[in-house]
């Protein structure tokens, strides 16, 4: 009933949270006391849930059982809630609007996340520094510092990373690959802060300058001509242009240069 008439009678001392659910609320006190009361660790892959409720959906990925089909582009989902999200991408929609600012999101707990920047809450504490943040992921990524784990590792040379997004970046290297462009020149860079460092300085390609080649296509490649090749009349070399035609004639056999001799 309390979901229908909005009743929250447990306030959490410490930040001012309020609650419908006894259980939800003891999960909110157990982020900060930092203790670990409702974790659950996955038997497949030992990945830890600070939630029991998340385990049971997280063991559908060890199963492979992909219920959950998209019907834009195929790609398939074992979680529902995966499923949801991956539609919003095709439909555009953010149903979930912050009641300060006005900015809408796609997923509650991005805005959830996101509310935290007005609230000013953040009730996730580093166990080693004490340093608070407001997200769990940025929290996550802070520990690694202390820690130094570095779990994503580069197949090719073997280095690691401490955040995903570097490994890919780094991979660039490896591959070629140059997916960021400036705006201004058309320039190619395997890293985005390096074309947004480039882009502030970019003034345009010089005047005069043809447009950079598109990804993929060969440098320096010449530009096609619809002229005609060079043609051969009597001896003479004939060069026509569109109301044009130089003729060039060999030089008189008396200035001609003697011919080599050869040998049998």
């Amino acid at each position: 009933m309390r979901t229908h008439t909005g009743e929250k009678p447990f306030r959490c001392q410490e930040c001012g949270k309020t609650f419908s659910q006894l259980r939800n609320f003891k999960y909110h006190r157990s982020v900060h006391e930092g203790t670990r009361e409702f974790a659950a660790t996955c038997p497949e892959c030992g990945k830890l849930f600070n939630d029991r409720g998340y385990l049971s959906s997280h063991m559908k990925i060890h199963r492979n059982r992909k219920e959950y089909g998209c019907e834009f582009c195929g790609k398939s989902f074992n979680q529902r809630v995966a499923y949801n999200m991956h539609v919003r991408i095709h439909t555009g929609e953010k149903p979930h609007q912050c009641p300060t600012c006005g900015k809408t999101f796609s997923r509650k707990m991005l805005l959830k996340q996101h509310l935290r920047i007005h609230t000013g809450e953040k009730p996730f504490s580093c166990s080693v520094c004490g340093k608070c943040f407001a997200d769990r992921s940025n929290m996550t990524l802070h520990m690694r510092l202390h820690s130094g784990e570095k779990p994503y590792q580069c197949t090719v040379c073997c280095k690691s990373f401490t955040k995903k997004h570097h490994l890919k970046t780094h991979i660039n290297y490896h591959t070629g690959l140059k997916p960021y462009a400036c705006s201004k020149c058309g320039l190619h860079f395997s890293q985005s802060s390096n074309m947004r460092t480039h882009h502030k300085k970019c003034n345009g390609p010089p005047a005069g300058a043809p447009p950079p080649p598109a990804p993929g296509a060969a440098p320096n490649a010449s530009p096609p001509t619809d002229a005609p090749p060079p043609a051969m009349a009597a001896g003479r070399l004939v060069l026509a242009a569109p109301g044009h035609q130089l003729v060039i004639s060999p030089p008189p056999a008396e200035l001609q240069p003697p011919a080599e001799a050869t040998t049998c």
